[in-house]
């Protein structure tokens, strides 16, 4: 695996794409970047499956949904250049922060 031998991304130029966002930032970035993505959408999966459990609301499953939306369509396309990808971010903020709250 490229990851391992290249742990600085590598791109040589070429306009190719691996379809799956978490290695296409590995093949772009590196090892860090990559490392700290899939542990934010983990986490970000975790914190949908809490919100349900803890608030059992509309909300809490459209957040659930649009995590295995949004996971997906990062297995199939890379979506990290573009307003998806801010949605996505937006995602993770909310959830972040609904989760501290206590409604």
């Amino acid at each position: 695996i490229k990851l391992l031998s290249h742990p600085t991304g590598w791109y040589n130029g070429e306009a190719y794409y691996v379809h799956n966002m978490w290695l296409d930032v590995a093949r772009m970035s590196g090892l860090l970047p990559f490392i700290l993505l899939v542990y934010i959408s983990y986490d970000s999966f975790i914190k949908s499956f809490r919100l349900v459990k803890r608030f059992n609301n509309s909300l809490s499953y459209m957040m659930l949904g649009l995590n295995v939306c949004f996971f997906a369509t990062c297995f199939v396309e890379p979506i990290y250049g573009g307003t998806h990808f801010m949605l996505y971010c937006m995602l993770w903020g909310t959830e972040r922060e609904l989760i501290k709250r206590k409604l």
